[in-house]
């Protein structure tokens, strides 16, 4: 499905009211996170929300993450749920989300049972100063991260994929998609939940260094790496109509992952997630404060 534009508007309002309720609690208990993704790019070049951008996405040093874990669903109970590895609340993910209690935006490869408008909060952790040793842990950590991802696909191939929908798609990428289910069919001997709290475990690293990556960054963790200085420290930033946390240098992480960020790019190259229902729950027809 594609969401119309009064459906984006509605979403985007119920992400603010997340992303406001989650700065304000951060900055309340000397928390630190980052604006990343999508999310820092659109504050850049919109001020705001990216027009078609349908979650938001934050950056937060472990242990201020681990910290957030303790607390967060303690004081917004009745509002919203945050999901993270070895914790209460583990989801699906090797990353913590924070979803809005009684919505829904089911994608074609997620998890149902956690499906809320979300924000996502990817782990910052230390890597190693030494350059082999760093690419190594890069390597290392993206390959079993997808191994996670794999799990996840398989569950939801036969749910999601229907045969009309496998038709639509040329033959080699139906032959990729099926090598995905066996795979994570495979591998899905020891359950998800096991694999992301394993990599959790496996990434996380408390002895400081000069370097820092997200691991679970939809660009691999080697593209996510750079010295702490790129972060740190953080700088207040535009976002609609509040001030959100900034890494030091995005200007060059931005120009790392996209080039030109500041130039749209062409309609097919839009980054979207393919959508099957969307629901707003209590908030349908509902003006957020």
């Amino acid at each position: 499905m594609t969401m119309t534009e009064e459906q984006i508007e509605s979403l985007h309002a119920l992400l603010l009211m997340l992303l406001k309720d989650f700065d304000s609690y951060c900055r309340k208990n000397n928390l630190t996170y980052f604006m990343s993704g999508g999310t820092a790019l659109g504050s850049l070049r919109n001020k705001g929300f990216i027009p078609w951008d349908d979650d938001a996405d934050i950056a937060m040093p472990r242990k201020d993450l681990e910290i957030l874990k303790r607390g967060f669903n303690e004081s917004f109970k009745d509002k919203y749920i945050l999901e993270a590895p070895n914790s209460s609340n583990t989801g699906s993910y090797c990353y913590a989300k924070i979803g809005i209690k009684g919505t829904a935006i089911r994608e074609l490869v997620t998890d149902d049972e956690h499906c809320e408008f979300f924000v996502d909060i990817f782990p910052l952790e230390y890597v190693s100063n030494n350059k082999l040793i760093r690419s190594l842990q890069c390597h290392f950590y993206t390959f079993f991260r997808d191994i996670s991802y794999d799990i996840l696909f398989a569950q939801q191939y036969k749910k999601k994929f229907t045969k009309e929908g496998l038709r639509r798609c040329d033959k080699s990428t139906r032959l990729l998609l099926f090598m995905g289910y066996l795979l994570g069919k495979m591998l899905s001997i020891i359950p998800l939940r096991k694999w992301v709290n394993f990599y959790d475990r496996l990434v996380r690293n408390n002895k400081e260094s000069n370097y820092i990556t997200i691991p679970t960054g939809m660009h691999g963790a080697k593209k996510e790496t750079y010295r702490k200085d790129y972060y740190f420290p953080p700088k207040n930033a535009v976002f609609e109509d509040t001030m959100l946390m900034m890494p030091n240098r995005i200007e060059d992480i931005l120009t790392n992952f996209y080039g030109d960020y500041m130039t749209p790019p062409p309609d097919n190259e839009k980054a979207r997630h393919f959508l099957i229902d969307v629901d707003f729950g209590p908030y349908a027809e509902k003006e957020v404060n």
